[in-house]
């Protein structure tokens, strides 16, 4: 609330939250941080190495029934956890995880519990070293389990191999939310997957499938290329 902005009393909540975080083994840079990196890249022409789309953690601190003393003084926090690519489209959110001491604060993860399950379920869901899975079949669509945030974009041109040996052609054409309630083969809930529209080997695509870029130039070169390189 805008009584703890002018004491500045969320400051030091946000630097005892980060720390508890970064107990937990979570890597947590401030705004001035971030700022300041910024500053020192342009100033000394450094390229900023490209990154994927991530999600956004809101946290508002609210003052609570307590002592007049800081430290004594109760505390509410509300959180938002959003998905960046689409709109700030919200994730979870909790409302009712109080803290009535500043020495409570390193608890705060074991009090809110779904805020650290939300930030272990994301940590996994956009880990970039792992191919998108199929997650659900449509006719000839199939939906996967990564999505803009994981970096898929429009029109990019997938390739798997089917356990029989024949591959497996697409390109996406969509992206989807969490409305449509799918479930990864990994394990957790997708809040963002992509839509792609298999053009070749639909009757072999099975949950659970792999799919990665296909590596064909376009256009191809001639003679054209029937099977990608890497894919023999």
């Amino acid at each position: 609330g805008g009584q703890l902005q002018e004491k500045g009393e969320h400051l030091c909540l946000n630097l005892l939250l980060s720390q508890s975080l970064i107990s937990q083994g979570y890597r947590i840079m401030g705004f001035l941080a971030q700022e300041r990196l910024g500053q020192l890249r342009r100033s000394l022409g450094i390229a900023q190495r490209p990154e994927r789309a991530n999600r956004n953690l809101s946290i508002e601190w609210r003052s609570s029934l307590g002592g007049q003393d800081a430290v004594d003084r109760g505390y509410q926090f509300f959180w938002v956890f959003s998905d960046a690519v689409f709109g700030q489209s919200r994730i979870a959110s909790e409302l009712n995880a109080s803290i009535w001491r500043l020495s409570e604060l390193p608890k705060l993860p074991i009090l809110s519990r779904r805020l650290s399950e939300a930030l272990k379920g994301e940590a996994t869901s956009l880990t970039p070293d792992e191919q998108p899975l199929v997650s659900h079949i449509y006719g000839a669509w199939a939906y996967l389990d990564r999505g803009r945030a994981w970096g898929l974009e429009m029109n990019d041109r997938l390739i798997a191999r089917s356990q029989e040996g024949q591959l497996i052609k697409g390109h996406v054409i969509g992206f989807y939310t969490r409305e449509l309630g799918l479930v990864s083969p990994r394990g957790f809930p997708i809040t963002e997957g992509a839509i792609v529209y298999l053009r070749k080997g639909q009757s072999e695509v099975k949950i659970g499938q792999s799919f990665g870029f296909d590596p064909t130039s376009y256009p191809t070169p001639w003679p054209p290329q029937k099977t990608p390189v890497g894919y023999q």
